[in-house]
């Protein structure tokens, strides 16, 4: 039977990449020494995260000076970590990683925000095609951003009901509204948006429409002053707005 080999797991190889090392190597150590600053002698990682940022000082300075071969130097680097690091490089990694965590997740909300926001904008810019006086849209026009699939929808009062398909979740939710307003509850502009959305999806649960993730944003035409204002929404609406935990803007 032939002797079997076992390759010893190195930790370090993952981390640190194959390629562009020496500038690697540059942004490393930058990084690491600003999180070496607020440290303390207290802080028993100090002395081996200043280690570790010498050596990969050294590490940029043998790639981009003395033009080692990157692998080559990368694999005395990795090899020193093996057997001189107590803790200096994965506190540099771990430093490294939620900091990465951070700016994903504030460029992922950035990116939330401004799709909140077409909500109002895709509906202001509709709503700015039309006199209001005369028009054959209805006097309510309402933006709905849908933050998961990325897209805006626009709604106008009386569309769900001039619809050639009629979503049986729309239906199930204006169905369970009751009537607070002079309209019935079918009439409104969001009840369009909503039902759009909703004939794009496979949903057959209210149980499934996403909660905190549709954002609604309706413009009405005050004939009395003959403009176009933004306003909540309305008695009837509110309701299933509620039951689906839709935001408005």
């Amino acid at each position: 039977m032939a002797e079997q080999t076992h390759t010893t797991h190195n930790p370090f190889d993952e981390l640190v990449p194959a390629t562009g090392v020496g500038d690697w190597a540059y942004q490393a150590r930058t990084d690491l020494a600003r999180y070496i600053r607020p440290l303390t002698i207290r802080d028993e990682v100090k002395p081996y995260a200043e280690a570790v940022e010498k050596r990969l000082r050294a590490l940029e300075t043998a790639v981009k000076v003395n033009k080692v071969a990157e692998g080559t130097a990368r694999a005395e680097f990795i090899e020193w970590l093996l057997t001189n690091d107590y803790g200096g490089f994965l506190f540099y990694s771990d430093k490294h990683d939620e900091e990465v965590r951070a700016a994903n997740e504030a460029a992922a909300k950035k990116a939330t925000d401004r799709m909140i926001q077409s909500a109002r904008d895709v509906a202001v810019r509709t709503r700015n095609g039309y006199s209001g006086v005369g028009n054959n849209i209805g006097t309510v026009v309402v933006g709905m951003a849908d933050t998961v699939g990325g897209v805006t929808y626009v709604g106008h009062s009386g569309g769900y009901t001039r619809a050639e398909q009629q979503h049986a979740l729309m239906a199930e939710l204006v169905g369970a509204t009751k009537q607070r307003e002079d309209w019935g509850t079918d009439a409104c502009a969001e009840v369009d948006a909503m039902n759009q959305y909703l004939l794009t999806t496979t949903y057959t649960l209210v149980s499934q429409i996403p909660r905190g993730k549709l954002f609604f944003h309706a413009e009405t035409y005050n004939w009395s002053e003959d403009k176009w204002q933004a306003r909540r929404a309305c008695g009837n609406c509110d309701q299933w707005l509620k039951r689906i935990g839709a935001g408005r803007v």
